[in-house]
């Protein structure tokens, strides 16, 4: 048994790893959410009901082939807290197990069927060095490691850097997502289903933005999945 074994074990022991939701330690064989906690979790259910919800928000944008959030997003809410530890807290363990399991969960009703990537929504390249990770690519990385897909990271750039758009109305969303994007490489897409990765999803400004990009590629065909649903 190695040594980082040992001291992660006895680490674990004296300093057991807690549910990010409730606060409470998570048992032998819980993996990141307590049990209680991970049935809770204020799903959706979209993609159950084949509710076109989230694609609707896109009619008139952008063609979409599919589109669905895992989870309402509440400000202030327990679960708030995942988004928020995932996003500023350094969490990237926490962004790839949300992935495995809203990929596991959609991977069973048959959602990434005749999808040939995944891509997660970049981050300006100030943005991701001051925080040391996209959060977005961790969530991709999760769905990859269910689903078997292939994660395209680097095709496309995040040119500008828009800032926070939290206290924005939604036409300024909207107007602050123009010529965000470009796609660098449209050769690696060409004729491909690529299915865009996001965490929150609000307006649907920002997977516009990115769709529009990878439409320059011939016969691309673009599908989306956010983590969550916020209110806009």
């Amino acid at each position: 048994m190695s040594l980082a074994l040992n001291i992660h074990r006895l680490l674990s022991l004296f300093f057991p790893p807690c549910c990010p939701v409730c606060g409470s330690a998570l048992q032998e064989g819980e993996d990141t959410l307590c049990t209680a906690c991970k049935c809770r979790l204020p799903r959706t259910g979209y993609w159950q009901d084949q509710d076109p919800y989230i694609e609707q928000m896109f009619w008139g944008k952008v063609p979409v082939a599919r589109a669905t959030a895992f989870l309402y997003y509440h400000k202030g809410s327990p679960y708030s807290r995942l988004v928020r530890l995932m996003k500023y807290g350094g969490r990237k363990d926490l962004g790839v197990a949300m992935g495995r399991l809203m990929g596991g969960e959609l991977a069973a009703c048959g959602f990434f069927s005749e999808v040939d990537a995944l891509m997660p929504v970049p981050l300006h390249r100030r943005k991701q060095r001051k925080r040391g990770y996209n959060q977005s690519a961790c969530l991709a990385q999760g769905v990859a490691q269910v689903t078997g897909l292939p994660v395209l990271d680097g095709c496309l750039c995040r040119v500008k850097d828009t800032g926070s758009q939290t206290h924005l109305t939604v036409a300024e969303r909207w107007n602050n997502m123009s010529h965000v994007f470009r796609l660098d490489n449209p050769s690696a897409i060409r004729g491909k289903h690529i299915m865009l990765i996001d965490d929150v999803l609000t307006t649907g400004a920002t997977l516009t933005a990115c769709a529009d990009a990878l439409k320059q590629a011939e016969g691309t065909s673009v599908s989306m999945l956010a983590l969550a649903r916020a209110d806009s």
